[in-house]
């Protein structure tokens, strides 16, 4: 009564042996059969980071960056038919400063 599909790819390189750059796309759709509702979600995660040294790291990290969340329901009751949707928004960028002791 419910459909799932999860695709998720990830890839990490080092461009020289002090710089890192990481990179991930996964995207979720779910279906209920059942209620109606339907639900997309693709989350793009990136990152690139410079260490120095053994003990201190510099990252600039961006979270959600293509800001894409999706939800659609269909219903119905003893008086009325109705359609709900809903987007959702949350980008954001950090940097981050580290140190191993």
């Amino acid at each position: 009564e419910s459909l799932r599909e999860i695709i998720s790819c990830e890839t990490t390189t080092t461009l020289v042996p002090k710089h890192t750059i990481a990179v991930s796309l996964t995207y979720n759709f779910r279906k209920n059969l059942t209620i109606h509702q339907e639900a997309s979600e693709a989350m793009l995660k990136a990152s690139i980071s410079r260490s120095f040294g053994k003990n201190f790291s510099l990252e600039l990290k961006g979270e959600n960056l293509l800001n894409s969340r999706q939800d659609k329901r269909i219903g119905r009751t003893a008086q009325y038919e109705y359609r709900r949707g809903e987007n959702q928004m949350g980008r954001y960028v950090m940097l981050q400063f580290s140190c191993k002791f």
